[in-house]
Formats: C-alpha cells, sequence, structure tokens
C-alpha cells in the first residue's frame, strides 16, 4: 500500500525528478527515466505498439494509471478524468491502453514566445530552442502515426486567450459536452487545478494574451530561432 508522501510508491510510472530528494538517487532516477522514454519512443516510431523494452517501471506504471483511472471514475461519478502530465509518450500509450475512451488535447505556443520566456531565464539560444522544438517534432510524428484525427484536437494559446469563449465552444464540441459560459469563470466554483499557468492562484483571474516575445526578441534571437525551428512553428500555423 502507498505511503503517504510518497507518490512514487503507487508507481503510475516514472515521476518528475524532483520527487526524489536524495541526489546520488535523483541522478540515478533521471538517468534511467530518460533511458526509458527514449526507449519507448523509438518502439513507438518503429511501430510497435506494446511497450517491450522500456523496462517494468513503465510498463505497471501505465497499468496502474489505467486501473487509477478506473477506480477514480467509479467513486467520483464523473464523466472525464484530467491527466495533465504533458508527455506525449503517456498520451499515446494510455490512448493505445483504452480504445475509444481517450481524446488528446495539443495545447501549442507560437515557439518564439517559448524561446523568449527560456532566455528570460538565462538559457543560450540552442537551449532554449532546442527543447522545445524536439518535444514537438517527436510529438507530431507519433500522434500522425497512432492517433485519429478525430481524438485529437489542437488548442493554440493565443486563440483560447484572445478568445476565450471561441476555443472552449470548440474544446467542448470535440469532447461532446455542453459549453457552459461559467467555464472561463475559474474561481466560480471548486474545482481541482490541473499544473499550469500560476495565475490559477491570482485574486484576479481574467485571460490576457502575453505577446512579450514581439518586443524582447532582438533581431539575432528572431534570426536564430527561424533558423533552428521555424518550420517546426509554421507546421501550428505561426510565422507572421
Amino acid at each position: 500500500m502507498a505511503q503517504a508522501g510518497l507518490p512514487g510508491e503507487l508507481n503510475v510510472g516514472w515521476m518528475p525528478t524532483h520527487v526524489h530528494r536524495n541526489e546520488t538517487l535523483n541522478k540515478r532516477y533521471a538517468t534511467h527515466r530518460k533511458i526509458s522514454h527514449l526507449t519507448r519512443y523509438v518502439e513507438l516510431a518503429a511501430g510497435i505498439k506494446k511497450p517491450l523494452l522500456s523496462g517494468h517501471t513503465y510498463r505497471e506504471g501505465l497499468e496502474t494509471t489505467v486501473k487509477l483511472y478506473d477506480t477514480i471514475g467509479r467513486v467520483s461519478g464523473k464523466q472525464w478524468l484530467v491527466n495533465s502530465s504533458k508527455h506525449y509518450l503517456l498520451a499515446i500509450d494510455n490512448y493505445l491502453a483504452m480504445p475509444g475512451q481517450v481524446k488528446i488535447v495539443n495545447l501549442v505556443r507560437d515557439g518564439r514566445a517559448v524561446y523568449n520566456s527560456f532566455r528570460r531565464l538565462g538559457f543560450d539560444r540552442p537551449a532554449a530552442v532546442d527543447a522545445w522544438a524536439n518535444h514537438y517534432k517527436r510529438a507530431e510524428r507519433l500522434f500522425d502515426r497512432w492517433v485519429s484525427t478525430q481524438d485529437i484536437h489542437t488548442v493554440r494559446y493565443e486563440a483560447l486567450a484572445s478568445d476565450p469563449a471561441s476555443a472552449m465552444q470548440e474544446l467542448c464540441r470535440f469532447l461532446e459536452i455542453p459549453y457552459e459560459a461559467s467555464m472561463l469563470n475559474l474561481g466560480s466554483t471548486t474545482h481541482h487545478n490541473v499544473n499550469g499557468n500560476n495565475m490559477r492562484f491570482n485574486k484576479d483571474k481574467s485571460i490576457r494574451l502575453d505577446e512579450r516575445w514581439r518586443r524582447e526578441l532582438s533581431a539575432e534571437d528572431l534570426g536564430f530561432f527561424e533558423k533552428a525551428a521555424g518550420q517546426v512553428n509554421k507546421s501550428f500555423g505561426y510565422g507572421a
């Protein structure tokens, strides 16, 4: 039985590395986690549906997660459960493990905004763009191969921030649930927060478009981004 305060004991797969406070254990854990995810990516890219070489932590974690979904659904009586782990491998494997029960929401943002955020945090140019570009290159390749177009919906951050009602109406149609205007009022009901922007903890929960990158990125930064990841950005409709 899982112990209170030790989420890893439940084994729902590889946990974020900060869960392990022991520095030596954390480094070893991070290495195994990286190898496991790389192996699973190679399997899916090669057309191998079932996890075989990804390690028992990944395989057993997926099985435990599916059981956890069933249990939460029975106890809560809710129609939808949101997994916000944000890893495309888990999204695809959950989709494959539960046919007809999983839909994927792919939230994207102009890569130049992401690049600018990392630059503000002190990352050099290659590090600021590589993680974003590589993530979406790999994710889109696997989504195209394994996920039916009717089961995946892309939401652009800029569209959501500029016209939240329209973006939410589209999302509700995709999920086949009724749209309610109260969905836009984050503080109107008791709810469980998924991981995301810290605005969810602020008193002012109004949605505002953030495009600081347009005035903060230098011509050199924009040129570097365009050369390194412009094509990936254009695949999501960005580039103007």
